[in-house]
């Protein structure tokens, strides 16, 4: 799997450890990859360090994707790390040259001071073959959690229907070889945005 987490310091409370494990338990990985704002590096690694010739990961509306520091919401350890930094206000995250033939994606979201509501989306260029989560976008309310990882499973903002409280979204059954990601605000809230992402394969 491929994993990037954004960090708003450079700093060992924010950084991942090539050998520290973090993420959803049952896709948890090492070697994470760790980038500072909004600028991804050129290479990236994969859970088992290897290199990914043409993988390419941006952050395309940087105006909008600022970082930013989060709070712990009951995270510790390995988990607290990840919910430390975070872009924001409405981040989007585009991904090209992916090897999988199938694969999830995981957007892992964090929050200051104050929670807030939000949908995060996944569309496709038009000119790439494949699909992508036909579902396209996960709605959620951001808050206390015990830090566990629970997942968004609103799919709709019905008059007068909270969104499920999640503080990820999981993207299912995706073949494109590229794919965004966007967090949209629902509120006037502007503590929550976009801490991590993570490409799983599947078969």
């Amino acid at each position: 799997s491929i994993g990037v987490n954004f960090m708003c310091l450079d700093s060992t409370e924010q950084k991942l450890a090539p050998t520290e494990i973090a993420g959803v338990e049952s896709v948890a990985q090492a070697n994470w990859n760790n980038v500072l704002g909004a600028d991804v590096p050129k290479t990236l690694v994969t859970s088992d360090r290897s290199e990914i010739p043409g993988l390419s990961i941006s952050v395309e509306s940087e105006k909008n994707a600022k970082p930013d520091q989060g709070e712990s919401w009951g995270f510790s350890g390995n988990e607290y790390k990840i919910q430390r930094g975070l872009l924001q206000p409405e981040p989007a995250i585009r991904a090209t040259g992916i090897p999988y033939p199938k694969y999830d994606v995981i957007v892992y979201l964090s929050a200051g001071i104050h929670n807030a509501k939000g949908g995060v989306s996944i569309t496709k260029p038009g000119n790439v073959t494949g699909d992508v989560d036909p579902v396209g976008t996960y709605y959620f309310d951001f808050n206390w959690q015990s830090g566990k990882h629970v997942q968004a499973t609103s799919t709709t903002l019905a008059s007068g229907q909270a969104p499920t409280g999640a503080n990820y979204v999981l993207f299912t059954g995706n073949t494109a070889s590229a794919f965004t990601v966007q967090l949209k605000r629902t509120d006037s809230g502007w503590w929550t945005g976009i801490s991590a992402i993570q490409i799983v394969p599947r078969q």
